[in-house]
C-alpha cells in the first residue's frame, strides 16, 4: 500500500507500485500502466503500458482488461487483433466496467470492425447508463429521441437526457433545455429551459452559448 507520504514522493510511489506489480498485484500493474501510457511521473512508454495492462487483464482486473483491449484496437488492427480486443472488452464489461460497456455500445452502433447492430448497442449503452455513466446516458437518450435502433420514446429520451445532465454533461443539459422549451417528453417550461441552457453554456457547450445569443432562445 502507498501511504499519504507518496503524494510528495513520486519516486517512492513508483518504487512501491513496481514492487507490488512484481509480486503480482493486478491493481498496481493497472496503475503503472496508466502512468506509462500518459507519461505521468515516469517517461511515457505505450508498449510498456500495454504489457502492464495485459498482465493486469490476465489477473482479472476489469480496467486492465479494458485498457488492454484499447491498446489492441488502436490504430488499424487486423481482424484477428480486433477479435482479441473484443474478447477483452467483453471480459471487462462482464465485470460491469462502464468504460467497456460504453465502448462496446459504440463499436456496435458505428460498426467498428464489426457489423453494426444498433439494438445490441442500445443494450450496452443501457447497462452503462444504469451504472451512472453520463456518455452512455446521453447516447441512449439520443437513440430514444431519434428512434434510431430503438422505438422512438420522447419520455424515455428526456429521462436519460436528464440523468446525464444531472451528472454535468453539457450536451445533455442543452438537450434538456430544448425538451423543456418544446415540451417534448416533459411539460413545457420556459423558465427551466432557460436555466438548463445557461448551465450547458457555463459548462462549455458551444452550441448552447450560440443559442443564448439568438433572439429565439433569449425570449424563452
Amino acid at each position: 500500500k502507498c501511504g499519504t507520504g507518496c503524494a510528495s514522493d513520486p519516486d517512492r510511489m513508483i518504487q512501491l507500485l513496481s514492487r507490488a506489480s512484481q509480486l503480482g498485484d493486478a491493481e498496481a500493474k493497472a496503475k503503472l500502466g496508466f502512468l506509462y501510457e500518459y507519461g505521468r511521473i515516469v517517461k511515457g512508454d505505450k508498449k510498456k503500458a500495454a504489457q502492464l495492462y495485459k498482465e493486469a487483464a490476465l489477473l482479472g482486473h476489469p480496467m486492465g482488461q479494458f485498457k488492454y483491449a484499447e491498446s489492441l484496437s488502436g490504430g488499424k488492427p487486423s481482424a484477428e487483433t480486433m477479435k482479441e480486443a473484443m474478447q477483452w472488452y467483453q471480459k471487462s464489461a462482464d465485470q460491469r466496467c462502464v468504460q467497456a460497456l460504453f465502448k462496446l455500445g459504440l463499436i456496435y452502433f458505428e460498426g467498428i470492425g464489426q457489423k453494426a447492430d444498433k439494438p445490441l448497442a442500445a443494450q450496452y449503452f443501457f447497462e452503462a447508463a444504469r451504472l451512472g455513466y453520463p456518455r452512455a446516458q446521453y447516447n441512449l437518450a439520443t437513440m430514444f429521441a431519434e428512434g434510431n435502433g430503438l422505438n422512438k420514446d420522447l419520455y424515455a429520451a428526456f429521462y436519460w437526457f436528464m440523468q446525464a445532465a444531472q451528472r454535468q454533461d453539457p450536451a445533455a443539459q442543452r438537450r434538456v433545455a430544448v425538451c423543456y422549451a418544446e415540451g417534448t417528453g416533459v411539460d413545457k417550461n420556459l423558465v427551466k429551459a432557460q436555466e438548463w441552457l445557461m448551465k450547458a453554456a457555463q459548462n462549455g457547450d458551444v452550441i448552447a452559448a450560440r443559442m443564448l445569443e439568438t433572439s429565439r432562445y433569449t425570449q424563452w
